[in-house]
């Protein structure tokens, strides 16, 4: 059975990395790049992801603090934070706090992305 389609947010203070993590992800998912987090907060509430995409450092709001919001308006949505090679270990907290779903280093290999984007046979995420 193949993988449910989600519709992924990704939000970057950089369009070419938000254009690698799209790449990464291939085109079996629907997805939308913000590069603001002023505009990712108002397209989240007006339209909710499957799942969300960002990395720590967004200017005016860290990862954290988007994810913290998401998660407190709509829970139901998978929240990924990337962060730079080798940084997973100082943000594990925000996976056992739920903050964030995955933890996801940005490299070049799309595995541990395409992992954390896994939907089980009912569509449900992981």
């Amino acid at each position: 059975m193949p993988a449910a389609r989600l519709e992924i947010l990704i939000v970057s203070s950089e369009l070419s990395r938000a254009r690698h993590l799209a790449r990464l992800i291939g085109s079996d998912h629907e997805v939308r790049i913000l590069e603001s987090v002023p505009g990712a907060t108002a397209d989240v509430k007006r339209n909710p992801p499957d799942v969300l995409v960002c990395e720590y450092d967004l200017g005016p709001l860290t990862g954290e603090e988007l994810l913290e919001m998401v998660r407190s308006f709509f829970p139901r949505v998978r929240r990924i934070l990337v962060v730079g090679d080798g940084e997973t270990a100082q943000f594990q907290a925000l996976l056992s706090k739920g903050t964030a779903d995955a933890i996801v280093p940005l490299q070049e290999d799309a595995r541990a992305l395409l992992d954390a984007l896994k939907v089980t046979k009912n569509g449900r995420i992981r």
